[in-house]
């Protein structure tokens, strides 16, 4: 049986800063192919991080309302489930 986790609890709400990284490659790239699927990966080898910034989730108030409901109706249901 193959596990798949869930969300992570608190991924926007949690206290640990949360960056936006931009990075930049020093130099020349070899050869492009563009339009062609090549199967590679990013290659981050030669990149480094030129800037590093901040953010901070104001979250739509409507969204907030239809999260408490949602954990609202989540204990309501396992407290059925425990009853039965």
């Amino acid at each position: 049986m193959i596990q798949i986790p869930g969300p992570i609890d608190d991924l926007f709400y949690g206290q640990e800063e949360k960056l936006i990284k931009f990075f930049i490659r020093r130099t020349q790239v070899d050869k492009i192919t563009y339009g062609q699927d090549t199967g590679e990966r990013v290659n981050t080898k030669g990149m480094e991080c030129a800037m590093m910034l901040p953010t901070e989730f104001y979250p739509d108030p409507r969204t907030i309302i239809e999260d408490q409901a949602d954990m609202e109706r989540e204990s309501r249901d396992r407290e059925i489930r425990r009853q039965q």
